[in-house]
């Protein structure tokens, strides 16, 4: 008798479960391109990301076509919100790696959708897959075997390379692209051209950095004086969805080598494509709020203003980078704190903070632990 109310009890439990399932639906499309190449005949999946035990739910797949377009629309039925992510499998840029490199783009709620057709799709853009995401990851199924005969050979290499040495040369990068927050031009966004410098403490060089004009357009052009070949990297800094959050998401693209260019050769110029930036990285994350950022003229002097919408007040600080007197391969940091009464409200500052004049030979005594600790 016991047995069988226990059964009962797990049945009706397992009804009500059903029957509080919400069924959700979304919709996404875009376009991938392999530099100025349509990337057609690509593998792309529409996923559901579920926790363990569970397995990830496929809610649509397929495959671009010739022009790179892709379309894939699904619905699954849970307790809670869905999450659904792209993925999308290429070997553009790949440097003949056996694995083939898998992005993973995360869909905002705000194209979740009650019931089992979406009423609109996600236009993630047109994406240009030479660029490499931060942390992105390689899907591959390969013997021991292969690995052996493949990787071995490879550090040897790598060993080799690392011996030689070479003098310092300029070298030059170039990089467009066009943003869009939904379906409006996302203007006024700070985008970076950086030369990634590996090693704790290590700050990165900044090669040029703008905003994006009024149609979220932008190119990035600057140089950078390495013994090694640059590491060029693209840093977006926005507010594109980000549901009031006091930080700016940051996104960070690994930009292609083959883009590189000498002091003596043509200037080559990679577009990134055109991007939404309500889509979600992975690895994306916050920082705090870059108002505005230059480089300081023939005279050592620099202008800077900017204005940024917050709920609470704003503390402003400004950074200096530079290398007077300085012995190490790291670049120093300065950080000064700007007094609260030169805030002002409206679209323009309504006065000027002047620093003085400095000599940036003198030391603060934090300066080097504020370089250890500042996250880029």
């Amino acid at each position: 008798m016991f047995g069988i109310t226990v059964w009962a009890m797990a049945l009706l439990l397992l009804i009500r479960c059903s029957n509080s399932l919400t069924p959700q639906s979304v919709w996404v499309e875009g376009r991938l391109k392999c530099g100025s190449q349509d990337a057609g005949n690509l593998r792309v999946e529409l996923v559901d990301v579920d926790s363990m035990p569970n397995p990830d739910d496929l809610l649509d797949s397929g495959y671009t076509n010739e022009t790179g377009a892709f379309s894939l629309k699904g619905s699954s039925s849970e307790l809670s919100d869905i999450d659904p992510e792209v993925r999308i499998f290429h070997d553009c840029n790949d440097l003949d790696k056996a694995c083939k490199r898998e992005w993973i783009i995360r869909i905002p709620k705000k194209y979740i959708f009650d019931g089992t057709e979406p009423k609109e799709p996600m236009n993630i853009g047109v994406l240009n897959l030479e660029v490499e995401l931060e942390n992105e990851i390689h899907t591959c199924i390969l013997n021991i075997m292969l690995l052996s005969t493949v990787f071995i050979p490879l550090i040897g290499c790598l060993l080799h390379r690392s011996t030689a040495s070479k003098v310092p040369d300029p070298q030059f990068y170039s990089v467009v692209g066009k943003l869009y927050c939904g379906s409006t031009p996302a203007a006024d966004v700070l985008v970076k051209l950086v030369d990634d410098d590996f090693g704790k403490g290590n700050n990165d060089d900044v090669m040029d950095s703008v905003r994006t004009d009024k149609n979220g357009y932008f190119k990035l052009s600057g140089s950078a004086t390495e013994s090694t070949t640059i590491d060029p990297q693209l840093k977006i800094y926005h507010d594109c969805a980000d549901n009031s959050d006091p930080c700016q998401r940051r996104w960070k693209f690994e930009l292609p080598n083959h883009y590189i260019t000498s002091q003596n050769e043509e200037r080559k110029i990679v577009d990134i494509g055109t991007w939404n930036l309500e889509a979600i990285l992975p690895e994306e994350s916050e920082t705090g709020d870059e108002i505005d950022g230059i480089y300081t003229d023939y005279q050592g002097q620099f202008d800077l203003y900017g204005r940024i919408t917050a709920a609470t007040r704003i503390k402003p600080g400004l950074e200096i980078y530079h290398d007077c007197e300085n012995q190490e391969k790291t670049q120093r940091q300065w950080t000064l704190e700007f007094p609260e009464s030169y805030i002002t409200f409206g679209r323009y500052p309504h006065q000027t903070f002047d620093i003085g004049t400095w000599n940036l030979a003198v030391r603060n005594p934090s300066e080097e632990e504020q370089v250890k600790q500042k996250i880029v």
